[in-house]
């Protein structure tokens, strides 16, 4: 068991570091929601704890590296839209049971672009900037 920990670990540190090039978006969250019963969207304190971390985008596939909204274990990404031509950069997760979804504003002319994330079954409702 220590051994495959270790081979998983090592893997998901080699894919992190591919995804370091210009063909990634950079992000931080800035917030994380999730529905109550009645409806409402609230702050997710159970992952209240990503506020702050980074994870990675590919910008080819859409795959994420990082915490909470990670698709290593997804049966397969697809990149909507790009993020050319003055539209934001869209992509979909797909997991057994569960979709997930991110658009990064890339269309505007700053240094980060917003982004909001949502995983049905995961994180929730995620928000924050990429760069």
């Amino acid at each position: 068991m220590k051994v495959t920990k270790a081979l998983v670990l090592t893997i998901l540190l080699c894919s992190q570091y591919s995804f370091a090039a210009s063909n990634s978006f950079q992000c931080t969250y800035k917030e994380v929601h999730s529905l109550d019963e009645s409806g409402v969207i609230k702050s997710n304190d159970y992952m209240a704890d990503l506020v702050g971390e980074v994870f990675a985008v590919d910008r080819f596939t859409g795959g994420i590296i990082g915490a909470g909204l990670t698709t290593m274990l997804s049966e397969g990404t697809l990149v909507v839209n790009d993020g050319n031509d003055g539209n934001s950069f869209k992509a979909v997760a797909f997991f057994e049971g569960q979709v997930q979804a991110i658009e990064i504003q890339s269309w505007r002319e700053a240094k980060e672009f917003p982004f909001i994330a949502l995983s049905m079954g995961g994180v929730g409702l995620a928000t924050g900037t990429c760069k």
